[in-house]
């Protein structure tokens, strides 16, 4: 039985923001982390502080990355188990911040798992992509190196799901996968604040989230 490794989401966020006052105490003070996570504008104890500065903040916690420039913020999980975590701050964040204009959402999961042998890991890579279909004709010794797939969304949100798939860069015979689950505003050209992608965000996590474990249990199934 092939054991799925670090399977984890995060949250993606396209807008326009103001990095520099996304510290960790200011989440602290809201309620949205812990108080040993960070306990004031001088001393942000218990958080490590990569760089605060206009263009760019970066922090991580514990069990959270949190990195935000002016256009993208994302909030990431560093350990298993702590997705809902993550969905749980981003909503909190931006019900405090709802008149900051966000114009996309990515949820998105990634996963590790090890093949059995060699042999069936070079198998995963011939089923993906065919060697003897083209690339044996015009390549010595072809392989896998990255797959990406795109999925339209016939109903629903406006968007899109992409599946990347690749060698894993924690075991020789590892395979990682990243299916990223791409939703945006109805009019971005008119998006005054946060309100429709939280929207977004706590209706479609559920789905994201089983459609993301069908993908992992079709690869991870694959002979």
């Amino acid at each position: 039985m092939r054991r799925i490794q670090d399977k984890r989401t995060n949250v993606v966020l396209l807008g326009r923001f103001n990095p520099a006052i996304f510290q960790p105490a200011w989440f602290v003070r809201h309620g949205l982390l812990r108080q040993e996570e960070g306990v004031d504008e001088d001393q942000q104890q218990g958080a490590d502080v990569r760089v605060v500065h206009p263009e760019v903040t970066e922090f991580a916690t514990e069990w959270l990355v949190v990195q935000i420039l002016k256009e993208r913020f994302q909030a990431r999980p560093t350990r298993d188990g702590h997705d809902e975590e993550v969905r749980d701050l981003v909503l909190g964040t931006f019900r405090l911040l709802r008149h900051t204009p966000v114009e996309t959402l990515g949820i998105n999961t990634t996963a590790h798992w090890v093949m059995d042998s060699e042999e069936q890991w070079n198998r995963l890579g011939d089923v993906l992509a065919p060697k003897d279909v083209c690339w044996g004709e015009v390549m010595e010794k072809p392989g896998l190196r990255s797959l990406i797939m795109h999925g339209t969304r016939s109903e629903g949100p406006k968007g899109h799901v992409l599946v990347r798939v690749e060698p894993s860069s924690k075991d020789r015979f590892g395979v990682f996968v990243e299916i990223n689950d791409h939703y945006e505003v109805n009019a971005p050209q008119e998006c005054l604040g946060a309100e429709e992608v939280l929207g977004l965000l706590e209706t479609r996590w559920s789905a994201s989230q089983e459609q993301a474990e069908r993908v992992i249990a079709r690869l991870v199934g694959m002979p």
